[in-house]
């Protein structure tokens, strides 16, 4: 019952080795191990992501 705080840094660093469809499936993959009550931290530079 203890407290879980995921961080994944550096998201867009894989821009360059992927493309748009391949990093939507990548944080979806991640999306998978966050469990109910876990805090999520997630960081990348915007300009990969022009859309919400």
């Amino acid at each position: 019952m203890g407290k879980l705080l995921l961080i994944f840094d550096g998201f867009d660093e894989m821009a360059a080795k992927c493309d748009r469809q391949q990093m939507i499936n990548n944080f979806w993959e991640l999306a998978k191990v966050v469990v109910p009550g876990a805090k999520v931290i997630l960081t990348c530079r915007t300009e990969h992501f022009p859309e919400a």
